[in-house]
């Protein structure tokens, strides 16, 4: 009896999840079905065994969940489809509109990237990278561009798509694979840093391996040089980190015991400077780099003393990051191997001359990179606010706004009111003096006085309604415009 339960509730249970789903593939032939009423036969069916029998209903439910768990472990692939994943379809749709809905905040931010590469020796080495500033919080989807123009590019493409798949699986950090079929890269790749992602989770960091540059323009394959395409990222919105290493440990190895790793952030407090400490911060979420040292090398600073010094630690403290602040002013490539020669992870300023990759001191990027160990040449193209409160940002410019269409609104309603109550004196006096048998040229002269006097502050009146009015509307369309519900 108790089986006969359990099967008979799992099966209402079964079909209120599905419905509950909204999967379109669940299409009930009854007229009348409502996924309430198979809730409720579930838990019908749980109540009567345990009146039935306490003890006995939980050894039955126990074993159920016995069975289900030694299949889940043994059994291999799914060998046919269930709800889990229409019902997780379900909930990004929900989670995504309800995202949508709220304002967006630079404490919110989160690194949605896009791994380019199409060499799998560089995109396993990016793609561990990725995981790594990811932090637990983003998103990475892993790009590969193929460029064919001929009738057999699906089939290329699909093969392409077949291969990025295995390579994920073979990662230790999932990613999602896009293979882009283009005929002009540079238009391709425009299209995708724009278009990628959905509603509020949208592409806002490229990662690139520096050494991945060559074109190989063998039909059979093709290698786009992706740096050449940065300013076409950076335009889209889209922040730069430019990969160069040497064999740097991203997963630590259980068997082995390992020193505290060290990453640097070379500070020239701008929004570079501020979204490389923030991935900075992310990579010490990963294990292996919990423990890692983050050392801030300032150097918009003329010279090193303890003001300074005592003004970057109020920083820290005030973005709540652990990190040793260093001031250098003013570095050369020099400086930065002799300081960041020894660091596991270095993260440097770039910026572009002539669409080249220079450092921040006008030197060569290449100066450095063959003496540091591991290092990410970033480029943020978004502003970065690591100390944002709540109330500041669009939350602020929205609050400020609704705030002024209400003082117009109510501005626009005295100054109506005001004019009635005038309209009605005027239309009083003058019937005041219609009625008046009072002969006195005098007293004549000054009621008619008032009249007009009063005329005059109706005709004001109407004017001041009428300017309240256009405010009233100029403020209306515009909050309207950011989203904020207005009265009809």
């Amino acid at each position: 009896s108790m089986f006969f339960l359990i099967s008979y509730g799992l099966l209402n249970y079964a079909t209120y999840f599905e419905a509950a789903t909204l999967s379109p593939s669940f299409r009930p032939r009854f007229k009348w079905y409502n996924k309430k009423l198979s809730l409720v036969g579930f838990l019908a069916c749980l109540g009567v065994m345990l009146a039935i029998d306490l003890k006995t209903g939980v050894a039955a439910v126990a074993i159920l969940f016995a069975i289900y768990h030694y299949l889940k472990r043994t059994s291999g692939p799914n060998r046919w489809a269930d709800s889990q994943r229409s019902y997780h379809l379900q909930k990004v749709r929900t989670s995504l509109i309800e995202a949508d809905k709220d304002i967006d905040h630079p404490r919110e931010w989160r690194p949605y990237i896009l791994v380019l590469s199409n060499e799998q020796k560089y995109r396993n080495l990016l793609l561990d990278f990725a995981g790594l500033i990811e932090g637990g919080s983003g998103i990475t989807c892993a790009v590969k561009v193929l460029q064919s123009s001929g009738l057999n590019y699906g089939r290329q493409k699909e093969e392409a798509l077949r291969e990025l798949k295995k390579e994920i699986l073979e990662n230790t950090h999932h990613s999602f694979p896009l293979v882009l079929s283009t005929i002009n890269t540079e238009a391709g790749l425009s299209a995708l840093f724009q278009s990628f992602g959905i509603g509020p989770v949208r592409a806002n960091t490229v990662l690139l391996n520096w050494e991945e540059k060559n074109i190989d323009t063998n039909k059979s394959k093709y290698c786009p040089s992706y740096q050449k395409y940065i300013p076409v990222a950076v335009q889209s919105g889209c922040s730069i980190i430019l990969l160069k290493s040497s064999g740097l440990n991203m997963e630590p190895d259980p068997s082995q015991e390992e020193e505290a790793k060290n990453i640097d952030v070379w500070w020239q407090n701008d929004d570079t400077s501020r979204f490389m400490l923030l991935l900075a911060y992310l990579i010490t979420r990963s294990k292996g780099w919990d423990s890692a040292q983050i050392r801030l090398l300032a150097t918009h600073y003329d010279e090193d003393n303890q003001q300074n010094e005592t003004q970057i630690k109020e920083m820290l403290e005030d973005i709540r990051i652990d990190a040793t602040p260093v001031i250098i002013p003013k570095p050369d490539s020099k400086k930065i191997i002799e300081y960041s020669k020894e660091a596991d992870l270095v993260f440097l300023s770039i910026k572009l001359n002539n669409n080249i990759p220079m450092l921040i001191s006008g030197e060569p990027v290449e100066s450095v990179l063959t003496e540091l160990k591991t290092c990410a040449l970033s480029i943020s193209a978004q502003k970065i606010d690591l100390d944002a409160e709540p109330e500041e940002g669009k939350v602020k410019e929205l609050a400020h706004l609704y705030d002024q269409f209400q003082l117009a609104e109510k501005k626009a309603e005295l100054a109506e009111k005001y004019a009635v109550r005038i309209a009605e004196e005027a239309k009083e006096k003058l019937k005041d003096l219609e009625s008046s048998k009072d002969n006195n040229i005098f007293n004549m002269q000054q009621e008619i006085s008032e009249v007009l006097e009063i005329r005059e502050k109706a005709i004001h009146a109407k004017k001041r309604v009428y300017i309240e009015k256009e405010k009233l509307k100029k403020v209306e369309n515009e909050a309207k415009s950011e989203g904020i519900l207005t009265k009809e």
